[in-house]
């Protein structure tokens, strides 16, 4: 979950390239209600603030999820 003022800041989903040049790429989903819910995803997942300055001033993370959702779980082939 993201809290933050939603009149300075927002979330921005985005991927590797938008996390390390602090760019909102094509791929991204920007989030802006001060109030954000996010399911993770299994692997990589990239978070910025939109503006280019507060991004590179540090307000960026990048998470790495190494547990799979059960639903996700439940679709993957048995071997």
């Amino acid at each position: 979950e993201f809290k933050y003022d939603y009149y300075t800041y927002n979330v921005v989903i985005t991927d590797k390239l938008g996390h390390d040049t602090c760019t909102v790429t094509n791929n991204s989903q920007v989030l802006d209600s001060g109030d954000d819910h996010i399911q993770l995803q299994y692997g990589n997942n990239y978070f910025i603030d939109g503006s280019s300055t507060i991004c590179s001033g540090g307000l960026k993370m990048a998470i790495f999820a190494n547990s799979q959702h059960e639903k996700e779980q439940q679709q993957q082939p048995q071997l």
